[in-house]
């Protein structure tokens, strides 16, 4: 019998986490915006979810995609990114394989977790809020995504945080032990 205790990790699986600073699960990627403009991205997508009232932390790798952010210029912002399911990082090697498999994240069928905006929009100064068709396990649900933006001397930083309900998304079954709730952490830092 699996228990559901080894799912905590694959809740936070995609809801995309951002964070404020960048953790030491952070990786640059290199990618083209839509202006054909080569970018270094460095990211941190995190999650937190509770298992039997105990927390737990994991992180997802593989980031790919298009970020082109202008705050001048919001109509014609856009985030078309994924991450490899795959890649799920819960710092305990049963419990992220467990998390591969198709009760939770379904890797082997649903390799990515993507999110794709559909507005953007300014909350105040250096305050904003995506909203986001979010796709994971196939299934896909609109999900907003406030963050702050900062920029630098070379480029910008983007981070926020949401929360997503993992039943929405199929992942983990009826767990009673199991939180519905995963936050998800987002820390971006893009360079030009």
């Amino acid at each position: 019998m699996k228990t559901n205790f080894l799912f905590l990790p694959v809740i936070l699986f995609f809801m995309f986490g951002f964070t404020s600073s960048i953790s030491s699960n952070s990786f640059e990627e290199t990618i083209n915006t839509t202006n054909e403009v080569k970018q270094t991205i460095v990211s941190s997508i995190t999650f937190k979810i509770k298992n039997a009232g105990i927390g737990i932390d994991g992180s997802f790798k593989g980031f790919q995609g298009t970020v082109d952010f202008n705050p001048a210029d919001l109509e014609r912002s856009k985030f078309d990114v994924s991450v490899d399911a795959k890649t799920i990082d819960t710092d305990n090697n049963m419990r992220d394989n467990h998390l591969r498999e198709d009760e939770y994240f379904g890797v082997e069928k649903h390799p990515k977790i993507s999110m794709k905006s559909t507005s953007v929009t300014k909350v105040s100064d250096s305050k904003y809020k995506a909203t986001f068709d979010l796709t994971l396990k196939g299934k896909t649900k609109s999900v907003s995504f406030p963050f702050s933006y900062n920029k630098t001397s070379t480029g910008y930083k983007l981070n926020g945080s949401f929360e997503i309900d993992r039943r929405d998304f199929g992942v983990g079954g009826s767990s009673w032990i199991l939180s519905d709730d995963v936050k998800v952490f987002i820390d971006l830092e893009v360079k030009n």
